[in-house]
């Protein structure tokens, strides 16, 4: 995953755009800051923004 990316949390049902990829430590891979654009089932509306695992994020644009 890279910024700009479209991904869904298939759990809250939210989409969003990610916005940033952290640095990978102590054997983890890197968190991804992603703006959410739809509240699905979240308590957390667009425009918020939230730090997520790279597998709770389903990639919607495919690259060609």
């Amino acid at each position: 995953m890279q910024a700009g990316d479209i991904v869904r949390n298939p759990l809250t049902e939210q989409l969003g755009v990610v916005i940033r990829i952290g640095e990978p430590a102590y054997g983890c891979p890197g968190s991804i800051r992603v703006m959410w654009t739809t509240q699905g089932d979240s308590l957390f509306g667009p425009g918020s923004q939230e730090w997520c695992s790279e597998r709770h994020l389903e990639l919607l644009n495919e690259k060609s």
